[in-house]
């Protein structure tokens, strides 16, 4: 099971599998992607507001890529390659917008012998983005550490009280880091500026939008490199097709689905107020 903790090595390795991967075939239904698009000109030509034009047109262009690439056959092959040191699918980068209601799930027409595995990690990524913002929504260290009295900093808390916290308390957490702005955040380190949960970049930021969407993305990263390596182990049949803000998508063959049910890592171990804590993922088949 992999751990994810603040200062792990994040490198090659944290996505080998991923470019190890062979190109993915995917079936398009060209008429959903026809309707997002009509959608979003809709939406921007009903709004005045800057932000929102801008950020439309450029799902706009997204989508338009998509819909360029699709073959007279309604498919697109894909690949994963690193660009300016993230991963993307190529030769168009295929992920969901959640702002804009747009879900690749949408997009995949799932033939007779594959299935769609999606990957929700909303849970980890809420306990990530709580540790960093918890200053900043009504807490402090000694309501924390009332929360967690209970919580072993040894071992691996199977019990998880903060994400049940979290959920009934803070359930639109992951919403409020497009919002919110960067106070007393111990990830701060000074001069303006705030370092994320891997301490791998430093941003020069207000808000806390930036640093959250990239935890997010390292975070999916290694959870679904993690989900391909050991499906390779099995010699199981998953390709990697979409990694969003929130969810990873996979492609399998139908004969495969339930060993890879089975065999799937549903969980991951996770690092945060110095406490290791088992998080579960939530896997839906399409």
């Amino acid at each position: 099971m992999v751990t994810i903790e603040q200062g792990m090595k994040i490198d090659n390795t944290s996505y080998k599998s991923i470019l190890k991967q062979e190109d993915v075939n995917i079936k398009v239904n060209s008429s959903m992607v026809e309707k997002d698009i009509s959608r979003l000109n809709d939406m921007k030509s009903a709004t005045n507001n800057i932000y929102d034009i801008v950020n439309i047109k450029r799902v706009l262009e997204a989508l338009n890529g998509v819909y360029e690439w699709i073959s007279a056959d309604n498919e697109i092959d894909i690949k994963w390659v690193l660009k300016n040191g993230r991963l993307e699918t190529d030769p168009i980068n295929i992920k969901n917008i959640e702002e804009y209601n747009i879900d690749i799930n949408n997009y995949i027409e799932v033939e007779d012998d594959t299935e769609v595995i999606e990957v929700d990690t909303s849970d980890v990524l809420k306990m990530i983005a709580f540790e960093m913002m918890y200053r900043d929504i009504g807490e402090d260290n000694k309501s924390i550490e009332e929360l967690l009295s209970k919580c072993s900093i040894l071992g691996v808390n199977k019990d998880n009280p903060l994400i049940e916290y979290i959920n009934n308390e803070h359930k639109e957490i992951l919403r409020l880091t497009d919002v919110l702005r960067i106070d007393q955040s111990p990830y701060c380190c000074g001069n303006g500026k705030i370092r994320n949960y891997y301490c791998t970049k430093v941003y020069k930021s207000d808000g806390y939008r930036e640093v959250t969407r990239d935890n997010n993305y390292i975070t999916n990263v290694i959870i679904a490199n993690e989900i391909l390596a050991q499906s390779n182990k099995n010699k199981i049949g998953i390709k990697l097709v979409s990694i969003s803000n929130r969810k990873i998508i996979f492609i399998i063959r139908d004969e495969d689905k339930e060993v890879i049910m089975k065999t799937i890592p549903d969980k991951v171990n996770l690092r945060v107020f110095g406490r290791i804590f088992r998080v579960g993922l939530k896997i839906n088949l399409y």
